[in-house]
């Protein structure tokens, strides 16, 4: 068994896994729907008047053939907020290492991306992964290499919420980790919803984020966010759009939707024994994730029908 160790001293525990998750306990006691009322967007469609020259962060949606039909997922990780003890005269902060984190953003991911791809397909939706979309050499190359996602300045400032005091972020195998606390910045929309987005021949670029907590007995499960990023739908005017610098311009790519699902109490996921991760319980995340994607859609959609009319 391949050793995932902790940043941390080592502390002997081991809690035993019950036949169901708690994540899949959860949905059966309050119901999906339930649960998907408790998912915030709060990144969606403009539906003010005004907004018909295309300016702003998020997208002014008139018709549903805007609406990205095919959609790379460029980003699935996870930040471990960490668990401080103290003991004595010492300030102990216990965190998943890199490979830790790492095999359980994979566990994560195997257990999640084909029921999330189904839902996708249920709404008319393709989602790829780097797989699928990486397939030439030219494209590896600019998501692997290549291409720098950019940032303004205020944006810098305020980017990092999950890592300015996390000891360990990592994505899943083949994916690059892109901040998703940076999604809603003007710059860094450009670089995702248009420059990656258009390189990889996709409608829209899709980015997944998993905050847990661990020590070196259990790790839990705070919740979890995800952005949707395309290309502007309208057309650049031959006018002057003012607060360019101030994430009120014109600007080639946005966000088109995002937010952010917590569990009311950490959700436990898998346990620690012999600083290895065992005993994982991923069941249940696959559905929360598939009632917020469609929750995305909604939105659009609502833009949509009060746009039109």
């Amino acid at each position: 068994m391949t050793k995932l160790f902790f940043v941390g001293a080592f502390v002997s525990s081991m809690i035993l896994a019950s036949d169901k998750s708690p994540i899949r306990k959860l949905i059966d006691d309050d119901g999906i729907d339930k649960l998907k009322k408790q998912i915030v967007i709060d990144a969606k469609p403009i539906t003010a008047n005004g907004y018909d020259d295309g300016h702003g962060r998020n997208p002014y949606l008139t018709s549903t053939t805007q609406l990205p039909d095919t959609i790379a997922l460029i980003t699935y990780y996870i930040y471990d907020k960490g668990n401080e003890v103290k003991g004595g005269y010492y300030l102990y902060k216990y965190n998943l290492s890199e490979n830790g984190g790492n095999f359980v953003a994979n566990g994560l991911h195997k257990a999640t991306i084909t029921q999330l791809k189904e839902k996708y397909a249920a709404m008319g939706i393709v989602l790829l992964t780097p797989d699928q979309y990486l397939n030439t050499e030219e494209k590896k190359t600019y998501y692997t290499t290549t291409f720098q996602p950019q940032i303004s300045k205020l944006g810098s400032f305020l980017s990092g919420i999950e890592t300015k005091n996390v000891d360990m972020s990592v994505a899943a195998d083949f994916y690059r980790g892109f901040d998703i606390s940076a999604a809603a910045d003007h710059e860094r929309m450009v670089s995702l919803g248009f420059d990656l987005a258009n390189k990889l021949g996709v409608d829209a670029v899709l980015s997944i984020a998993f905050e847990v907590t661990s020590n070196m007995k259990e790790v839990n499960m705070n919740g979890f966010k995800m952005a949707l990023h395309g290309p502007n739908p309208i057309a650049k005017q031959d006018k002057k759009y003012v607060s360019q610098n101030m994430g009120a311009g014109y600007y080639a790519g946005q966000e088109y939707a995002g937010g952010y699902f917590y569990f009311k109490k950490s959700m436990h996921i898998a346990d620690v024994e012999k600083k290895a991760i065992v005993n994982e319980q991923y069941d249940g995340i696959a559905d929360i994730l598939g009632a917020f994607a469609e929750k995305m859609q909604d939105e659009m959609k609502e833009a949509i029908t009060k746009n039109s009319k």
